[in-house]
């Protein structure tokens, strides 16, 4: 790697691997706190509980829940009710 001042080998592969585990520490922590600040809507949006009680949601309902949460903003307080997800994922399946 070209940006450290590595003065072996054997260093420079102690600095990558330190910088994987700093970056996969990263990424599990931000995911945490992000499945906990939309645990945080439960009193509102118990419906989002199929985002925040997964390890990892995908591309698709990312992009997905990024619209419901703007669509939200316009109306914060409206109560939104749980629905009961079919096991194909699909969210429209009532509840």
């Amino acid at each position: 790697m070209q940006y450290t001042r590595a003065v072996s080998q054997e260093e420079q592969a102690r600095l990558l691997q330190e910088f994987a585990v700093d970056a996969a520490k990263s990424f599990l922590q931000a995911a945490a706190d992000a499945r906990a600040a939309m645990a945080e809507l439960y009193p509102h949006s118990p419906d989002l509980k199929r985002y925040w009680d997964k390890f990892e949601i995908t591309e698709e309902e990312l992009e997905e829940l990024i619209v419901l949460l703007t669509q939200r903003r316009k109306r914060p307080l409206k109560r939104h009710q749980a629905k009961e997800i079919a096991s194909s994922g699909d969210a429209s399946a009532p509840g």
